[in-house]
């Protein structure tokens, strides 16, 4: 098991896209961060892979002052992954100002980094995710016809 990292945005991409295109409603903020990295909009970002046997089990990726985030291939070797990415940041004085990810893998780091460090954790966001996977294409529509909203609708849409 090996941890990498990377200063080429691109040879991050070529790790990590087709990763996160194969969960593209779960990882698109990572995805969007990556895209943002590769246009050269965010200065100094974090990227990282933990390989094993040439197969990537874990993305790392964080653009200061935002989370670090962290995506898991193969959750058996999750903790080897977390334990050489919290000896990596801690051998390199880098500090994670939070942390984004799926909960039970974000509590696994936290786990981690506060056995090492001494420090406390604490939920500062509860996310969840809404993904819509069919349409009911029998449904009746409704009827009326779509158009601008006006002034006079202005009650209305207060109301909603």
């Amino acid at each position: 098991m090996k941890l990498l990292t990377y200063d080429d945005p691109l040879a991050f991409a070529c790790k990590a896209e087709p990763i996160l295109s194969e969960g593209e409603d779960v990882y698109s903020l990572f995805n969007g961060v990556l895209q943002a990295i590769k246009a050269g909009k965010v200065k100094d970002p974090f990227m990282a892979t933990v390989e094993l046997d040439g197969c990537v089990i874990a993305l790392f990726q964080m653009t200061p002052p935002f989370p670090l985030n962290m995506i898991f291939t193969d959750e058996r070797h999750m903790d080897s992954a977390i334990d050489s990415l919290a000896e990596y940041l801690l051998s390199n004085k880098i500090e994670p100002p939070s942390i984004i990810s799926l909960k039970p893998w974000a509590e696994r780091f936290a786990d981690s980094w506060t056995a090492k460090t001494g420090q406390s954790s604490k939920v500062i966001m509860d996310q969840g995710l809404y993904r819509l996977d069919n349409v009911n294409e029998t449904l009746e529509k409704s009827p009326g016809n779509y158009r601008l909203a006006e002034d006079s609708d202005s009650a209305l849409l207060e109301e909603w």
